[in-house]
Parts: structure tokens; sequence; C-alpha cells
């Protein structure tokens, strides 16, 4: 009995977590999204040193976002960890796109690098 209840309090915070990592991605992938317009909006206003502080707290963000979902994965999430089937949350899809993401950003960039080994 007390392992049913200990398994079920598991993977209610596995759950927690991978929904806070879920939102993180969401969210750092909008403000991926955002400052990257600015940016392209705003060429001549950004000086090469803000562009570089923008690029690494975008990258920042995702570092947390990855963090954030493999703590979840280590916590045996049954419901968000397994994979894509049945509803379930495709956390290799959601690195997949972060890294689309992430040479997007790259190229718009001039093809300078990204620091922080994002990658």
């Amino acid at each position: 009995m007390t392992e049913d209840i200990d398994e079920t309090e598991g993977l209610v915070r596995a759950e927690r977590s991978a929904a806070q990592a879920l939102k993180a991605l969401e969210t750092a992938t909008r403000l991926l999204e955002r400052r990257l317009d600015r940016a392209r909006a705003a060429e001549e206003e950004l000086s090469e040193g803000e562009v570089v502080q923008e690029v690494k707290a975008i990258v920042a963000a995702f570092q947390l976002a990855i963090q954030q979902e493999a703590k979840a994965r280590e916590a045996g999430s049954r419901k968000y960890g397994a994979g894509p089937e049945g509803g379930m949350l495709d956390l290799d899809a959601a690195r997949v796109e972060i890294r689309g993401r992430l040479a997007r950003l790259r190229a718009a960039g001039e093809g300078g690098e990204l620091s922080c080994g994002a990658e």
C-alpha cells in the first residue's frame, strides 16, 4: 500500500515537472521568436553586444527548458516521458525543434556561433 502511494506521488511530481518543462519550452520558443523579430526589425538600433546579450538570454531559456525536461524524464513520468504515442509529449521532437530554431537564429545572425554550448 505504501509503495503504491509513493509511486503515485512520484508520478504526480514527475508529471508536474514535465508540465513545467513544456511550459518553459513554449515560453523559450515565444521569447526566441519575439527577440528574433525585434532584432530583424531594429537591426540598425542594436549594437553587436546587445545582439550577443539577446542570444545568450535565449540560449539560457532553452537550456532551462532542456534541464527541466531531463529532470522530468529522470523522475520516470509515464505520461510525458514515454514517447509520441497516446497524446504523450515527444521530447525528441521538441529537441529537434529547438535545434532547428537555434540554427535559424544562427543563420539570421550572419552565421556566427552560439555560445554556452546550447547544442
